[in-house]
């Protein structure tokens, strides 16, 4: 089974940071997808 990296503000890629920081606003926290599609900012 493939397992993704859940990022956070402090370990996702720079790009990736500014929308994880919208998440977490919006919903409190950083949802798991938001968290794996992190990896890939211009997904």
């Amino acid at each position: 089974m493939t397992e993704f990296t859940l990022h956070d503000e402090t370990t996702a890629p720079d790009a990736s940071k500014p929308l994880l920081a919208k998440s977490k606003a919006a919903f409190g926290r950083v949802p798991g997808l938001h968290a794996v599609m992190a990896e890939a900012p211009g997904l």
